[in-house]
């Protein structure tokens, strides 16, 4: 048998994950390197600025999505939608269904930040009843 035919021993599970972790981080190895973003929960309500909508979104029953919020007295345009999911909880009389809690969406701003925020379906309480927005995380690079 040639060397170039020799067989080859499968690494167990345990010798993979090795292998993997070690050529994860290493340049060369065809792993893209990128800058890591600093993310920062913040926890905090925005204000949609309602003039800037996206009516499209009316057809498939999401909220219409803001592309200007302001948070902290800044105003912040938003440049993509990177991601959006949906949270859902079971239902609360008893039956077998579950609804849509909380729709999320990880944005690309204008000025550069990524947000994850998202839009809660019911009001937290009769007093918050517009205060339906809310940014969780804040990254930066």
């Amino acid at each position: 048998m040639k060397s170039s035919q020799a067989k080859v021993k499968k690494p167990f599970l345990g010798e993979y994950l090795i292998l993997a972790f070690s050529t994860w981080n290493r340049v060369g190895f065809g792993v893209k390197v990128t800058q890591a973003m600093r993310e920062e929960l913040i926890s905090e309500r925005l204000e949609p600025v309602m003039a800037a909508v996206d009516a499209r979104r009316i057809v498939i029953g999401a909220p219409l999505l803001p592309t200007k919020f302001v948070w902290r007295g800044a105003e912040y345009t938003v440049a993509e939608v990177l991601e959006e999911w949906k949270e859902t909880g079971p239902c609360h009389h008893g039956s077998g269904e579950r609804y849509v809690r909380k729709h999320w969406f990880r944005l690309r701003m204008a000025s550069g930040e990524e947000m994850k925020l998202y839009f809660e379906r019911h009001a937290r309480s009769a007093k918050q009843m517009k205060q339906r927005w809310w940014l969780y995380t804040v990254a930066t690079e």
